[in-house]
């Protein structure tokens, strides 16, 4: 199909250049269609980079949310809530970088709030998953909201080290490093004394 083939092209024309030096002419060349197909689907920019933004994080979300299972535990289900991240992270790392964080210029209010909505119910469901960690026992997170925005932070700051030294450090490196924070913090001496 026409429209989900231009979604998949976009994805790597915005994550390979951005979303403001991607033009559409780029992700019609990808996709292999023609400029009218592409305007058909998506009458400009921001309507495809929404159909991405909304459509992948949804995606993300729902998979996620499928595969969580209420008979692994706590721990297990987050290790997969980070590993699914981080493969999005990997495979689309300006893209996930554009997902997370705000746009202020270039994309048109409506398309803004959509793209927010679904970033809000992504971080609310990590919220909740962060808040089972401390009703289980295994967190101790004053405030799952603020925790679920600094562990994309984290999330973004790790991977973008990771893609800029990969000689140096691996997925696998990231994915452990972000656990034990998750898990054991960074006070050694508190962990100590436990």
């Amino acid at each position: 199909m026409s429209r989900d083939r231009i979604i998949e092209a976009a994805a790597g024309v915005f994550a390979r250049n951005g979303y403001h030096r991607t033009r559409m002419d780029d992700i019609a060349l990808a996709a292999g269609v023609a400029k009218g197909t592409l305007y058909y689907h998506f009458p400009g920019k921001s309507d495809l980079f929404r159909a991405l933004a909304t459509e992948g994080l949804e995606m993300l979300l729902r998979q996620t949310q499928d595969a969580l299972d209420a008979q692994v535990p706590f721990v297990g289900q987050l290790r997969l809530v980070v590993s699914r991240i981080l493969r999005l992270y990997m495979e689309y790392s300006e893209l996930a970088h554009i997902f997370f964080h705000e746009i202020t210029s270039g994309l048109d209010d409506d398309v803004l709030r959509d793209i927010n909505d679904v970033r809000t119910r992504f971080l609310g469901f990590l919220a909740q998953l962060l808040d089972e960690g401390n009703r289980c026992g295994y967190l101790q997170v004053p405030n799952p909201e603020l925790a679920a925005a600094g562990l994309i932070g984290l999330l973004d700051g790790m991977c973008r080290q990771q893609l800029q030294h990969p000689d140096r450090l691996t997925p696998t490196q990231v994915e452990e490093t972000l656990m034990s924070m998750l898990l054991q913090g960074l006070d050694a001496q508190r962990q100590a004394n436990a």
